[in-house]
């Protein structure tokens, strides 16, 4: 068993006389660059199996991680773990699937036609029943195409707001807020990264919610259709 480093710090106090036994021990436990392949350059960058790590961990050769067995609340986010079937990431308190058996996810897009909905501050819209792409996992971009008419007084703060929503559990999958300049356009394209890691896996259809909101002006916004790109299992 490796002796441990108190154990060490004893052996070489004042006074002492360490016996060669205890010199070895001493070598034995620190890290030799040429024996042990490990390098600890200037910026702290730890190679294994190289001289001159190129990252904050550079590895040459396989990583094999396991699975974290602490809980929850003292994982980090962006932690990693393998649990012997599934690829995970920690994020937003739990544990989302990055790859799973021997499946390689992909995205697709799906359209969807909103059949010239028209929506002012008097007339909220909710659309039920709007699909996601087949085993969808995952939200990555919202794309919508629409017109809209804003009047000029003085003051105009309307603005139309964008929400996705799970059927399930009434949870805000996604949500958009856009304040168009004056006047009258058309086919106008508002496309939208999504973030958080929002998990759309097995919901397969979504509620869109479409309002005005602000206190001065006018906004009229007739939604033509939308587009969402998700991550699928193939």
């Amino acid at each position: 068993m490796a002796t441990s480093r108190d154990d060490l710090k004893n052996d070489f106090s004042d006074g002492k006389k360490p016996t060669g036994q205890q010199f070895q021990e001493l070598l034995d436990a620190y890290v030799h660059k040429a024996e042990d392949g490990l390098t600890l350059d200037d910026e702290g960058n730890l190679g294994v199996g190289i001289e001159t790590p190129e990252a904050r961990l550079h590895v040459d050769g396989g990583l094999k991680i396991g699975d974290v067995t602490a809980d929850l609340a003292q994982i980090a986010p962006g932690t990693l773990q393998w649990t012997g079937s599934k690829l995970q990431v920690f994020f937003a308190g739990k544990w989302e699937n990055i790859w799973s058996g021997d499946a390689i996810l992909t995205t697709k897009s799906l359209l969807s036609d909103l059949k010239n909905k028209k929506v002012t501050a008097q007339n909220e819209e909710t659309i039920f029943d709007l699909k996601f792409p087949d085993k969808a996992i995952q939200l990555l971009k919202v794309e919508f195409k629409f017109d809209y008419t804003k009047v000029a007084p003085k003051i105009n703060d309307k603005q139309l707001k964008i929400k996705i929503i799970s059927p399930v559990n009434g949870e805000v999958i996604f949500t958009v807020s856009y304040s168009p300049s004056v006047g009258t356009k058309t086919d106008q394209i508002l496309s939208t990264i999504v973030t958080g890691n929002k998990s759309i896996e097995n919901l397969g259809k979504f509620i869109l919610q479409l309002s005005i909101t602000g206190t001065r002006g006018e906004l009229t916004v007739t939604m033509k259709n939308i587009i969402v790109t998700c991550q699928v299992r193939p």
